[in-house]
């Protein structure tokens, strides 16, 4: 299965699932990520330091940080893990063991979650920034607000300290 599908060329077209929902899905996925990225010049979960890294090579590829293998940019953040190191998605979840790092970061230490939360309807990040696609969980799951106990789910509210 394909996923999410970052490529410097919005008009590209990538392989989908025979199923027209899937597509559906996996556009919106796509226009959600890019326009994030667009409009903020950064890729979501990795830190202002690390972002030079997320640039494409003058081949138009990605370089896995710490492997140094190349996979084709438009392998960024497509769902699947290619890179040994899990470098190749930061803003998903495909990678269990990989990190997503908030965007909010504090004074204070470096804020992350296992990528695997990402975008799983729960707010692990202060600032929402781990529920970018606003999953909603499913209605008889939701807790209300008064009984969420510190554990908020989408719409993530904004509750960082600095």
């Amino acid at each position: 299965m394909t996923g999410i599908c970052l490529s410097s060329h919005p008009d590209e077209s990538f392989p989908v699932q025979s199923k027209s929902a899937d597509k559906e899905i996996k556009d919106d996925v796509w226009h959600a990520q890019s326009e994030v990225q667009e409009n903020t010049k950064f890729v979501l979960g990795v830190l202002p330091a690390s972002q030079k890294y997320y640039k494409p090579t003058s081949r138009n590829t990605f370089k896995c940080v710490e492997s140094g293998e190349e996979i084709n940019f438009a392998f960024l953040n497509d769902n699947y893990c290619d890179c040994p190191d899990f470098s190749d998605e930061p803003s998903t979840s495909a990678c269990s063991s990989g990190r997503f790092y908030c965007t909010h970061q504090s004074k204070h230490g470096i804020s992350s979650i296992l990528s695997y939360k990402v975008n799983d309807g729960i707010c692990d990040c202060c600032d929402g920034s781990d529920e970018w696609l606003h999953v909603k969980l499913p209605e008889h799951t939701l807790l209300p607000v008064n009984k969420q106990k510190g554990i908020f789910q989408v719409p993530c509210p904004v509750s960082c300290i600095s």
